[in-house]
């Protein structure tokens, strides 16, 4: 029987066809400067061409070496030690934490909000204290760009 999401704003469960394309005893990522480990992990793909990680241990992502631990290519030829590859799109749940490792590799880093227990959007977040002028809130807070 399949684990039940919990979440008021989930869905109703569904099968999907997959197919694997890679398995490893244990994958990890560079975090915080130390590594993380996710654990057995797999690579599988949808007959939709939509690539998925599975991970045995819930973790945050923080580095694309989460993706290429696991041979998945990247597709950025940027000369960085990533595996080459045909993707031109990444999409990495999280927050703030993956920007560091993931906006060099990027043209653009879009924030997507989602209905679930928390609203990131920290751009209307309503600060009664601190200065409104800062990044995500503006842009350029500094008037830099």
């Amino acid at each position: 029987m399949a684990e039940q999401s919990t979440g008021a704003a989930a869905d109703q469960l569904f099968d999907l066809t997959v197919t694997g394309r890679h398995a490893v005893r244990e994958n990890s990522q560079d975090r915080l400067g130390i590594r993380g480990a996710f654990g057995p992990a797999a690579w599988v793909e949808t007959d939709f061409a939509l690539h998925a990680l599975l991970m045995s241990m819930r973790s945050q992502v923080f580095s694309p070496n989460a993706f290429t631990g696991l041979g998945v290519g990247l597709g950025l030829g940027l000369g960085l030690g990533l595996v080459p590859g045909d993707k031109r799109l990444i999409m990495v749940q999280g927050v703030q934490h993956l920007h560091a490792a993931f906006a060099p590799l990027a043209s653009e880093v879009p924030y997507v909000s989602t209905l679930g227990a928390l609203a990131f959007n920290f751009a209307h977040l309503p600060c009664r204290v601190r200065d409104v002028n800062y990044w995500p809130g503006r842009l350029e807070p500094h008037g830099l760009g």
